[in-house]
């Protein structure tokens, strides 16, 4: 009954309304909480996810005679926390024959042209207390990423395990590890080095890139919404908290290969670039606290140029593997985001308790996934974002804020771009189309949040 990869609600909304209630009651239990009201507890606490950081380290670390490691070992605790419930990680080293594709990684099961080598690899066995379990294969550069659960992922079904997607190898195991996974607020996602296929280097030259970059930065600072973003900024620089860093999620790689994919990203960078700077005059001076505001983005599509490339407009690029970004979050942080996933907003709350972050930007929230009569509203119409849905902390959170509509119909000043839905069994794009068979293109359709003072109104 849960929102299906593309965003899509059940007709029956009384059935659903049924089993987001009962999901959402199985979390209460989960968390010790008896009652039927709104949920209180954290999924999970600032130690619990400190701990599991320190605990996954060692765990992913590659060793230096992989032959000759030792089998390594972790816990991810079910929601509940308690040991019994928890999935055991194994990981293990050994030799084995893999089909690989011209780019140096898995290859796809359909590619006819792989050949099949000796590969030193990592095996990463999972298995849960039902005796479920799952395996996942590493080459040199595949990894896990530290990934994070909400409230409205831990409500959703079991994923089905189907035909394989884009005929991605271990992908019926990757089903059945997020499937054992669903109720670990805190956990792991599988990063393969295939997924930088999307975004080689070598597919936009330096020149051309360098180029592109003047272009973008004079459409983005002539836009109407960096206008919108600084003058709302000066506005309200002193009735909101000091802001000592921006962090930022999800905001894209520079290598996009795409007519404007890489310009959308460079001009998100440059927006967080444009908030560090205008804070940085606009907000009161204080010799305690100079105005001194560091940028750090956390994507785990980042190559080693679009490292080059941001540090070129001060902004630090940071281990997204160890959810580097989540630790550097206090309740000074302005937050950009804006990736599709909601779970990113559950985390940046918990570890900002009781205040949340001074400000945050991202797609527009609409909706309380604990208030089921806004939920089922939603499925009036036939496509939902489901990243306007967040937890009842995280609408908390939002309701203290002062909230600034940012919103138009290019990207950030550069061309309107294709919104893409997906990408076929060759890695090319699939593009949204509206009823008409034309080709969607995104909207910025965004809020800034920005958390009000005690004093301030």
């Amino acid at each position: 009954m849960s929102v299906d990869t593309r965003g899509k609600w059940p007709e029956t909304t009384e059935e659903e309304r049924k089993y987001r209630k009962d999901a959402l009651l199985k979390i209460k239990m989960a968390l010790g909480e008896d009652d039927e009201g709104r949920i209180r507890g954290p999924i999970f606490t600032k130690d619990r996810f400190k701990t599991f950081i320190e605990e996954f380290e060692p765990f992913i670390k590659r060793e230096k005679d992989p032959l000759t490691a030792a089998l390594k070992t972790m816990k991810i605790p079910h929601m509940d926390g308690k040991p019994e419930n928890s999935v055991t990680a194994t990981l293990t080293h050994r030799q084995e024959k893999l089909k690989i594709g011209k780019d140096g990684t898995r290859a796809l099961t359909n590619d006819d042209n792989a050949e099949e080598k000796m590969m030193s690899i990592r095996v990463v066995q999972f298995k849960n207390k039902s005796g479920h379990t799952a395996t996942i294969k590493l080459l040199e550069n595949d990894t896990f990423n530290i990934n994070y659960r909400g409230t409205l992922d831990l409500t959703k079904e079991e994923e089905k395990v189907g035909e394989p997607r884009n005929k991605i190898p271990d992908y019926e195991e990757n089903t059945k590890l997020r499937n054992m996974l669903r109720q670990c607020p805190l956990g792991l996602r599988y990063q393969s080095s295939r997924s930088h296929m999307y975004n080689p280097e070598e597919k936009i030259s330096s020149e051309d890139l360098e180029k592109s970059i003047l272009r973008w930065t004079a459409a983005w600072k002539g836009s109407g919404i960096c206008d919108i973003i600084v003058k709302t900024l000066k506005a309200n620089a002193e009735t909101m908290p000091r802001i000592n860093r921006v962090v930022c999620f999800g905001l894209g790689c520079l290598n996009r290969d795409s007519k404007d994919g890489p310009g959308m990203c460079y001009v998100q960078h440059l927006a967080a670039a444009t908030i560090r700077d205008t804070l940085q005059t606009a907000q009161p001076n204080d010799q305690g606290h100079p105005n001194v505001i560091e940028v750090h983005a956390q994507d785990p599509e980042y190559t080693p140029r679009c490292k080059g490339l941001l540090e070129k407009i001060n902004i630090k690029t940071v281990n997204a593997t160890l959810a580097e970004g989540m630790t550097l979050i206090d309740k000074n942080t302005f937050v950009m985001t804006m990736t599709s996933d909601p779970d990113i907003f559950d985390p940046v709350v918990v570890l900002t308790l009781p205040e949340g972050p001074a400000g945050l930007w991202s797609y527009k929230i609409t909706g309380n996934v604990e208030d089921l009569s806004t939920v089922i509203a939603e499925t009036k119409r036939d496509e939902l974002d489901t990243s306007e849905i967040v937890s009842d902390r995280m609408w908390n959170y939002i309701q203290s804020c002062k909230r600034f509509p940012i919103t138009g119909s290019d990207w950030f000043g550069v061309a309107p771009i294709k919104s893409i839905s997906g990408f076929d069994a060759n890695g090319n794009p699939i593009y949204r189309l509206d009823e008409n068979g034309n080709v969607v293109c995104k909207t910025v359709d965004t809020e800034l949040y920005l958390r009000k003072l005690p004093e301030s109104k």
